[in-house]
């Protein structure tokens, strides 16, 4: 007696799968292809310069200038873009935001944050690195200080920014 029955036999399974195991093996990435995905480019600050100044009476200011954003390894499919700079300086600075004493065209005042007696800056930049472009105008800040007479704080600057999708 003979049984019949309806659907797929185990032997078409294997057949099927044995025609399609090269189909899937032609469509999984090669090695050369892997290498070519965007790697993001980094960036760099180095440290700015600090000048502490003091009028005799309560006008005590920090002066930080020559921040300047670098890319470093730019990459035509991966520019720098959001670029935001974070200035800290710690006691006897105040809280007020600073000003821009240079690049105002280019660098925006997002506001401050306190911890301790640390206060922290950030500016944002309106342009992009890029393999033309490798690094931002620089910015100037003056920050106000408490207090009378000599004084000295320390200062700090970090950057960061987006690259091929990633945070840099």
């Amino acid at each position: 007696m003979t049984e019949q029955t309806n659907g797929v036999s185990r032997r078409r399974v294997i057949q099927g799968a044995a025609w399609a195991t090269p189909a899937i093996l032609i469509a999984t990435g090669s090695p050369p292809a892997a290498a070519s995905i965007n790697e993001p480019s980094q960036i760099a600050v180095p440290t700015p310069t600090t000048q502490f100044t003091w009028d005799g009476g309560p006008g005590r200011q920090i002066h930080i200038s020559n921040i300047v954003v670098s890319g470093t390894g730019l990459a035509a499919n991966a520019p720098i873009t959001d670029i935001r700079v974070r200035i800290s300086v710690g006691s006897p600075s105040t809280a007020t935001a600073p000003t821009i004493t240079a690049g105002a065209a280019v660098w925006t005042y997002e506001g401050s944050s306190t911890a301790g007696t640390t206060h922290t800056f950030t500016y944002r930049y309106t342009g992009t690195l890029n393999s033309s472009t490798t690094s931002t105008a620089p910015l100037a800040i003056t920050v106000g200080a408490s207090g009378h007479g000599n004084f000295s704080a320390t200062v700090s600057v970090a950057a960061e920014g987006t690259s091929a999708g990633q945070s840099v």
